[in-house]
C-alpha cells in the first residue's frame, strides 16, 4: 500500500502531497501589492516627494559709523543734555533749598552724575537717544541686538574715564602754566574719546572695544 505522510497533527495526506507550510498574517501582502500595514518596519510609499525648505545665509553686519557723524552726534547730544542737567538742576536747589551752584556741590555732582546716566542708560536699552535716530546711529550688543542694562551702565561708567583724563590733563597744564585760561579748554574733554578711535582697527571707543558692542549704520 502506498505510504502517507502525517502531518503533526496527527493527519494523514494522500500520495504524491507534500507538507504545507502556513504563512504568518504578517508575511502575506494585501491583493493591491502594499505592505502589510501590521508589518514591523513596513514602508509605505506615498509616491509624494519631501522638498526641504532652502536654507537662508545670515544677513551681513550692519557697517560701523564715522568718525564724523558720531562728532555731529555728539554736538546734538550736548544741546539736548543742557536741558537735562538744567531740569536736573533746578529739581535739586527746589528740593535741598539751595541758593548757589556751591552748596552742596559734592551732591550735586553725584546727583547730575546719575540724572545723566539714567538719561543715556535707558535710552541705549532701546537702541539710540534721539540724537542717534536724527543720524541714523544705533548701538547694539555682538549678536545685533540693543545691549543689556548691566552692559549699558558698564558702558556709560566706562565711557567717563577718556573725559576725565582729558579734564586732567587741562588741569595739569594750568598747573604748569599757571594761566587760568587755560581751565576753559575742559569743555573740550568729552573729546578724548576720539583718541582710542584712531588707534583702533576699526575706529571704535575704547568702552566699546572693551564691552563687546558697536554703534552701526542705521539707514534703511
Amino acid at each position: 500500500m502506498p505510504r502517507r505522510e502525517r502531518l503533526d497533527t496527527g493527519t494523514f495526506l494522500p500520495p504524491g502531497r507534500s507538507k504545507v507550510k502556513k504563512k504568518s498574517p504578517l508575511g502575506q501582502r494585501p491583493p493591491d501589492g502594499r505592505p502589510h500595514p501590521g508589518k514591523p518596519g513596513a514602508r509605505q510609499r506615498t509616491g509624494k516627494r519631501v522638498s526641504l525648505p532652502p536654507m537662508q545665509s545670515p544677513s551681513p553686519p550692519l557697517p560701523l559709523v564715522s568718525r564724523s557723524r558720531r562728532f555731529a552726534c555728539m554736538l546734538y547730544e550736548a544741546v539736548l543734555l543742557f536741558g537735562v542737567v538744567f531740569i536736573a538742576d533746578y529739581l535739586f536747589d527746589t528740593l535741598t533749598q539751595s541758593t548757589h551752584a556751591l552748596m552742596l556741590r559734592p551732591w550735586r555732582q553725584a546727583w547730575l552724575f546719575v540724572v545723566i546716566g539714567a538719561y543715556f542708560v535707558l535710552s541705549w536699552r532701546r537702541g539710540q537717544t534721539l540724537p542717534m535716530k536724527t543720524w541714523n546711529i544705533r548701538l547694539v550688543d555682538g549678536d545685533g541686538t540693543p545691549p543689556g542694562l548691566a552692559r549699558s551702565i558698564a558702558r556709560y561708567v566706562l565711557a567717563w574715564l577718556p573725559v576725565l583724563l582729558g579734564a586732567a590733563l587741562v588741569a595739569l597744564v594750568r598747573w604748569a602754566t599757571g594761566w587760568p585760561g587755560v581751565l576753559s579748554l575742559v569743555v573740550f574733554a568729552p573729546m578724548a574719546l576720539f583718541v582710542w578711535s584712531w588707534i583702533d582697527r576699526q575706529g571704535q571707543f575704547l568702552h566699546d572695544r572693551l564691552l563687546g558692542t558697536r554703534l552701526v549704520s542705521d539707514e534703511r
